[in-house]
């Protein structure tokens, strides 16, 4: 039933955008929720035909309809490109050359390079062609936000009750990336995004963009949202991603003491006016359930447990519950992975061992004493350099040196399309993120078209 509700608003918020010529606002948050295992299979040698993809055709179909700008190559002159729309190609290019080198080996190098060229490449251009607005940005931000809204209701209401309602969308034969685990006796939220930490990861990355959002309109429904975004990575079990949680707010409040004093009083009281909502909810919550209580309790130590303390996180559990659950020692699992670096570096230090590596198993990580062969990767720069080597590492810093490129010139010139807070904790956000994850693609890809966007203003 959810299948059919699900598919028949999808359908019907797509059809209408697309007649309004508003498509562009639904067609992002899809591109960052909607999960793979959603769409079409025809055959297991041929890529799958999600609904993200589907909506990607019919972007380029809007583009061809309304775009603004025309890309003619003929007219570049590569001396007076930006040094950021370089290193950007080069950051594809390195890309594609290290997945070239296992193209006749293993099935995911070919489907990378297309994902690269056609759902990277061709949507980076299609935005260009737009030409959005300043009003159209922060309207695609909003349509974002309020997606990633209702995600972290689901996210809640998924922990609290167990009903994994975004499973009907499975629509795949093959094994698709859908994890579910119980920690402190409650599932674990990953509604869409495939892993909890994943969905842990999103929330993060949703938070500069609320806190933009709250800034700009000063409007307090974003206090609900942010509200819901600390409740979800609560729910999502995700440790390191509470930890971040107060580390960037600390660094919000601090840059905009130094950098905007005018704003500082009234964001500080929208921080302890969510403080204490966070408070409110917690103390009433373990008062009236035990398992609650057990649950934001034990969150609580295992957070304390990643700084040094040391609590017995299976202490005091109720009847029922098995105590905290998988990898209570998250960090020493994460740092044993980064030796998964040496092996590949041992085995193919060029190209690495070719995307879709941990599945295969084609890596070992040297953990309590032995190399061992685990098939799943919790870091984003392992994963870079396990399936794409030095030629991934360096397409990394490419575009990541972009990125500071176009800081530091905005910052010079004051000109942001956002403003210069938010521009700096994105990319600040995404790479605390990959401390505990895999690279969320899709979410790299919004951040290099919020930084690249309207370079011509400082370049």
């Amino acid at each position: 039933m959810f299948l059919i509700i699900f598919s028949t608003i999808l359908t019907t918020i797509s059809t209408y955008s697309l007649i309004k010529k508003k498509y562009i606002y639904v067609f992002i948050p899809a591109m960052l929720f909607l999960p793979n295992y959603y769409g079409f299979e025809y055959s297991n040698t041929l890529p799958i035909l999600s609904a993200s993809r589907i909506m990607i055709i019919w972007f380029y179909i809007y583009v061809f309809i309304n775009h603004k700008r025309s890309l003619c190559l003929k007219k570049i002159d590569i001396r007076s490109v930006p040094k950021p729309y370089l290193l950007l190609i080069g950051y594809f290019s390195f890309r594609v050359i290290a997945n070239i080198f296992y193209v006749f080996a293993y099935p995911e190098a070919i489907k990378t390079i297309l994902s690269i060229i056609f759902e990277e490449i061709f949507l980076l251009i299609g935005l260009y062609m737009l030409a959005l607005t300043k009003e159209e940005v922060i309207n695609i931000i909003k349509s974002i936000v309020w997606c990633a809204s209702v995600w972290f209701i689901f996210g809640i209401i998924e922990s609290l009750t167990s009903v994994r309602l975004f499973d009907e969308l499975f629509t795949m034969s093959r094994g698709l990336n859908n994890i579910h685990a119980y920690r402190l006796g409650f599932l674990r939220s990953v509604t869409s995004m495939g892993f909890a930490n994943i969905y842990g990861n999103m929330c993060l990355l949703i938070f500069p963009l609320i806190l933009y959002l709250l800034k700009l309109t000063q409007k307090r429904i974003y206090l609900i949202c942010l509200f819901l975004d600390f409740l979800a990575i609560i729910h999502s079990g995700c440790r390191s991603d509470l930890i971040w949680f107060f580390l960037l707010s600390v660094m919000y409040l601090l840059l905009i003491f130094f950098t905007h004093k005018e704003d500082f009083r009234r964001m500080l009281t929208y921080f302890i006016t969510l403080m204490v909502a966070i408070i409110l909810w917690t103390a009433v919550a373990i008062q009236i359930n035990d398992r609650l209580n057990y649950y934001y309790v034990g969150t609580a130590k295992s957070v304390l447990n990643v700084v040094g303390f040391s609590f017995d996180l299976d202490a005091d559990a109720p009847e029922g519950i098995k105590g905290y659950g998988s990898n209570p020692d998250g960090v020493l699992s994460r740092t044993s992975q980064l030796s998964g670096i040496q092996y590949t570096l041992s085995k193919n230090p060029v190209f690495g061992l070719g995307n879709g590596f941990q599945n295969r198993g084609d890596i070992k990580y040297y953990h309590m004493g032995w190399w061992k062969a685990i098939h799943s990767v919790d870091l984003g720069i392992v994963e870079i350099i396990g399936a794409e080597g030095l030629l991934g590492l360096v397409a990394f810093l490419f575009i990541f040196g972009g990125y500071l490129i176009i800081l530091l010139q905005r910052t010079k010139m004051n000109i942001f399309p956002l403003d210069s807070i938010t521009s700096y904790l994105l990319p600040f956000t995404y790479l605390l993120c990959t401390l505990s994850s895999a690279n969320m693609m899709t979410f790299l890809l919004l951040l290099t078209a919020l930084l690249f966007y309207d370079l011509k203003t400082v370049f």
